[in-house]
């Protein structure tokens, strides 16, 4: 990693950000561990003391944690993306929903007016990925269906809406597991992800709402027959 060179604004402050920074840019990933503080003393040209002052910073934004005699470990990829799962875990999971019900719909419209072919070859692989763990490897299913509606969101090309709907899948993702486990994988309606794919692909946005729209609807019975509603 190159030195950094910081001046004017409170050293702490700046340290804070680019560490941030290198957080958010996948430099260091959620769950990995951030460099020691002698290393970061040395890349920034600071004391230990302004160092430990930006970790603490960010330990009480939550973008890291720290583990007692192990280390400081990621735990977020910003601020923002801290700051949005700690109301999400305050608030009833039923409004979490009618959030995703308004949030993603316009997300695969945008994602259909707004995606790359390469973005979305990217979505046709997680789509076959999908595909081949389907009524398999249970925990692969459920990974690779939140990869599909991750890599939709950020197909939209708006990161500010793509981290809210990201932070609404990780609070969502714990009841959607338990619910698709207790109907198991053979009910969940793999053909609405395909269709959503097609509908992307062929550009037909109005499609593309209406299925996922109709996949929200699926999922929210899903929980309600579960009683996790």
């Amino acid at each position: 990693m190159e030195k950094m060179r910081l001046i004017n604004q409170s050293l702490s402050v700046q340290v804070a950000r680019e560490l941030e920074k290198r957080v958010a840019s996948g430099e260091w990933a959620i769950g990995s561990r951030i460099p020691s503080e002698a290393h970061l003393m040395e890349l920034f040209g600071v004391s230990r003391n302004t160092v430990r002052e930006a970790i603490r910073f960010l330990v009480i934004s939550g973008v890291v944690h720290v583990r007692q005699g192990d280390g400081t470990y990621v735990q977020t990829q910003t601020v923002f993306n801290a700051s949005i799962q700690k109301r999400l875990q305050e608030e009833e999971i039923r409004n979490i929903l009618e959030t995703r019900s308004v949030l993603e719909p316009r997300l695969v419209e945008m994602a259909t007016e707004r995606g790359t072919p390469q973005e979305i070859e990217t979505l046709e692989t997680c789509y076959n990925e999908l595909q081949a763990a389907y009524g398999g490897d249970f925990q692969q299913f459920v990974d690779k269906d939140t990869e599909f509606h991750v890599l939709i969101a950020e197909m939209a090309h708006n990161p500010l809406l793509a981290d809210l709907f990201k932070a609404i899948v990780d609070q969502l993702s714990p009841f959607i597991k338990e619910g698709y486990h207790l109907f198991q994988i053979s009910d969940v309606p793999l053909f609405l992800h395909k269709d959503l794919f097609v509908y992307i692909k062929n550009k037909d946005a109005g499609a593309a709402r209406r299925n996922i729209e109709r996949m929200i609807e699926l999922e929210k019975d899903i929980l309600h027959d579960a009683n996790l509603l």
